[in-house]
């Protein structure tokens, strides 16, 4: 497997991979309920993030054959909803999903490990059509040997995917949280 940091230049096809990766995501749906408008937004929606990444000195991988991609965001960079200029990103969404989507952020930000600099793996997207044949987990098995001694947190957006990164050493820290009971993230951390 061939792994190179995405740049600028791949944004389009990083933005297009986590957008048909998230399209079921239970995170997404119930950020942007109906489907055709999640279809339609998420590219740039979830774009902003890979963007940051690049931006802040986090990490954007892409696997050669466009199957799988990660994105890295540095603990120092702000957590999302902390300031209005975070938000302004995030033109796309109308009025009713920027308020879901802050109160997301606002979910996020309190539940976030208070643990010294760490990298959040903010998205890891496989396309669904090559699910269940370990690509994320290759990829994401690169990501961390790539980080070398950091700390990695994240938040598992669906009991299944907790699985996987169990195998690769994160463990489940603090409890549960969500907007609502059928949407909930599932916050986990690896030692470097």
């Amino acid at each position: 497997m061939t792994v190179r940091a995405a740049t600028t230049d791949d944004l389009p096809e990083v933005t297009a991979l986590l957008a048909e990766a998230f399209q079921d995501d239970p995170v997404s749906t119930w950020l942007f309920p109906a489907a055709a408008r999640r279809r339609a937004v998420q590219p740039a929606f979830l774009g902003v993030f890979a963007t940051l990444a690049i931006e802040s000195g986090g990490m954007v991988s892409l696997r050669h054959d466009r199957f799988a991609t990660t994105v890295w965001l540095p603990s120092a960079q702000h957590q999302p909803g902390e300031d209005e200029h975070f938000l302004s990103r995030f033109g796309m969404m109308t009025d009713e999903e920027t308020g879901r989507f802050r109160q997301l952020s606002e979910l996020m930000a309190a539940n976030s490990p208070d643990r010294g600099d760490h990298m959040h793996l903010q998205l890891i997207a496989v396309r669904p059509d090559r699910h269940r044949m370990g690509i994320g987990s290759d990829l994401l098995a690169h990501d961390l040997a790539a980080l070398g001694g950091t700390p990695a947190y994240l938040e598992a957006s669906s009991w299944l995917s907790t699985a996987l990164y169990k195998r690769h050493g994160f463990e489940f820290i603090g409890r549960p949280f969500g907007p609502e009971p059928r949407t909930r993230m599932y916050p986990m951390w690896r030692d470097g």
